[in-house]
Formats: structure tokens, C-alpha cells, sequence
């Protein structure tokens, strides 16, 4: 989990971070704006989040991942996220 948790923060370095919190546990969220290419010549800039809450003591581990193609469904995925049921 560490080293994917190095990957993800590095592959998205430049982006802002955040401390976060679902139902009583931290999380840092990541997020930021992507451009990618689109076949055929282009492309568009994306939405990418990323959620992560680690616990070395209890190993407990989770990592969410979302990408958006517009803001409006931005919000309807930080809703999403909001809603998770962690027990």
C-alpha cells in the first residue's frame, strides 16, 4: 500500500492536497486537472481525485480513485465519495 500510495502522490505532485472526513477516518484527498489525448487528434482535460486513508497500526487501507470529463459530474462524485460506508 506504501508504494502505491508514493506512486499516486507522485504521479499527481503538482496537484493540491487535502485532509478530509468520512464517517470519523481522515483521508487526504488529491485532486487536480489532467490533460489527455483523444484519438484522432486533440484533447480534453479530465477531473482526477484521488482518496487515500492508511493506518499503519491497524493496516487499514483505502484508496479511491475517480476521473470526470466535466464539473458538473465532479460534484455528483464528491457526493459519492461523501457517502461511502466505512465500518
Amino acid at each position: 500500500m506504501e508504494h502505491m500510495y508514493d506512486l499516486l502522490i507522485n504521479s499527481m505532485k503538482e496537484s493540491r492536497s487535502e485532509n478530509i472526513n468520512i464517517h470519523g477516518k481522515t483521508f487526504e484527498r488529491i485532486s487536480g486537472k489532467m490533460e489527455c489525448a483523444v484519438a484522432g487528434g486533440g484533447s480534453i482535460h479530465i477531473n482526477q481525485n484521488i482518496v487515500i486513508h492508511m493506518n499503519e497500526e491497524t493496516l487499514e487501507n483505502f484508496i479511491i480513485t475517480s476521473t470526470t470529463s466535466d464539473d458538473s459530474s465532479e460534484s455528483e462524485v464528491q457526493e459519492i465519495i461523501k457517502t461511502i460506508r466505512i465500518n
